[in-house]
């Protein structure tokens, strides 16, 4: 298809009917229960009513409840609740799959859903605006795009729009708002040139359909769950191949491995690389879930200790800790000045214990020296704590917080037997970030802690005695980690918005 043929689609996409919009409102992200002054009350979620005796009756404005209908989690709004003018509660992007049943094209259209109540009103207003176009054959991808015009009436100029237009550039949708968007309507895609990209609920982005066209057989990868593999490692993949261990350029073993979770391609093409005597696959899993990416401090540790990246690889694995728990180690013995000739220094036989006694010295010299350099952190963190605010978050029984001073991060470190308090300065001065996560039942109460770095990843998150089991701590439940994934993914949104915030100051 020529773009001149494209442009011929501008005005001539499949219409939006009225069980898509439906579609279109249940993204939105927070759902209402309107209850009116008789006990009626309307549901957002399901569009349905409910009378006295089907809610409950107790729950306040704004607090959160059930809908007894569709059992989705809905916030109460009561009708003598004076709005302000027009207040937008929530809003949502996403993109409808469409076909024409006439060819194998995939029309896909991109909206803005905005709920907002406006003053004396109690029933909210859903307004659904198109932003974005595309469209796809079975080798091609054409983008449009709003065209606008400036139209004079009584001496003003109005911003008006015209109609649709292609687009030069094919990208990403974008959002007023730059949140990221979903998908609706999948079944349009059955009969259509993508109907097998192997795009799902749980995955899939305009960028990905456009890779898969160029890439059929990726989609043998994504059932396999690896599109993340995919995405970063694009030049490594074999794409003359079908089948996916060879298309990595691995054995059916470490496929397997990989599909099981044991291991990332990502993390067993770099950790085969960084460990080439290494030659087992199980001892290489062993190491990468030991190391991971932390090659600069395996490297840091091999200068300090004076040895080579084997001998440290074979201690940690044998005491079963993280590399970063044994440079914490070493960092606070060399803040002693402690004699690494002394392999017993390097090597305790017990590191877990003597980090904890190594813990110790250095909070009781913390304590002697925190009462001078306390006014100056003190400054540096109130300056840092406006811009850090964006990082607090929420999630059903969880909450993380930043913490209020540097006494309350010692203070963590001492009530979960770890070390966040040697991270208190480097927190206060920017290098590093400290988060706490608590359960909203228990607020005040340390629970985990988190090391988030500048570049918004989670470096690690730690209970009680670093939830070494051996130790005396506890081993990290499941919740906590979905928890982490969670805050991970906000991170990553917020690493995004200013990635595309700097972008634009340099097109500028």
């Amino acid at each position: 298809m020529t773009r001149k043929e494209a442009e011929s689609y501008t005005d001539n996409f499949p219409p939006l009917k009225a069980e898509l919009e439906r579609e279109l409102r249940k993204t939105l992200p927070i759902k209402y229960l309107i209850i009116d002054n008789d006990g009626t009350a309307y549901c957002t979620a399901c569009e349905e009513k409910l009378y006295p005796g089907e809610y409950d009756s107790s729950i306040k404005h704004r607090q959160t409840t059930v809908c007894s209908h569709c059992g989705e989690t809905v916030t109460a709004i009561y009708n003598y609740h004076n709005f302000h003018g027009s207040v937008v509660e929530c809003k949502s992007n996403a993109g409808v799959f469409l076909s024409d049943g006439k060819t194998d094209n995939l029309y896909i259209r991109f909206y803005t859903v905005t709920l907002l109540f406006n003053a004396r009103e109690i029933m909210p207003h859903i307004a659904i605006n198109e932003v974005q176009r595309y469209l796809f054959t079975a080798n091609q991808a054409f983008r449009y795009g709003l065209k606008y015009a400036w139209e004079s009436k009584n001496g003003y100029y109005t911003k008006v729009v015209t109609g649709w237009g292609l687009r030069a550039k094919f990208s990403e949708p974008v959002f007023l708002n730059y949140s990221d968007y979903s998908f609706v309507n999948f079944p349009a895609l059955k009969g259509t040139a993508c109907a097998h990209s192997a795009i799902s609920e749980n995955f899939g982005s305009i960028s990905y359909l456009k890779f898969w066209q160029a890439h059929k057989n990726v989609e043998a990868l994504i059932k396999c769950g690896l599109y993340s593999s995919v995405k970063y490692n694009e030049d490594m993949i074999d794409w003359a191949e079908t089948e996916p261990h060879k298309m990595l350029g691995v054995t059916k073993d470490v496929m397997r491995a990989i599909r099981k979770g044991q291991i990332g391609y990502r993390d067993y093409l770099r950790i085969k690389e960084e460990f080439p005597k290494i030659t087992t696959l199980d001892r290489l899993i062993e190491t990468n879930k030991h190391i991971g990416y932390s090659f600069g401090i395996l490297d840091s540790l091999k200068r300090k200790l004076k040895t080579d990246k084997y001998e440290i690889a074979k201690y940690i694995l044998k005491q079963n800790v993280n590399i970063n728990d044994y440079s914490d180690y070493v960092r606070i013995m060399q803040s002693f000045e402690a004699d690494f000739s002394d392999r017993q220094i390097c090597f305790p036989k017990n590191l877990k214990a003597a980090h904890d006694r190594a813990e110790a010295m250095r909070q009781a010299r913390e304590l002697e020296e925190k009462a001078k350099k306390n006014a100056k952190l003190a400054e540096q963190l109130n300056t840092l704590k406006i811009k850090r605010k964006i990082l607090e978050f929420s999630i059903g029984d969880y909450f993380i917080r930043q913490p209020v001073s540097t006494d309350e991060i010692v203070a963590e470190g001492q009530k979960l037997s770890h070390c966040v308090g040697g991270y208190a300065e480097r927190h206060a001065t920017g290098k590093l970030t400290i988060m706490f996560l608590r359960r909203k039942s228990a607020p005040d109460e340390p629970y985990y802690t988190m090391e988030v770095s500048n570049d918004y990843k989670i470096v690690q998150c730690r209970g009680y005695k670093n939830n070494w089991v051996t130790n005396g701590g506890q081993e990290k439940p499941q919740e906590i980690i979905n928890v982490e994934k969670m805050y991970q993914q906000y991170l990553d949104s917020i690493a995004a918005k200013k990635s595309k915030t700097k972008s634009r100051r340099k097109t500028a």
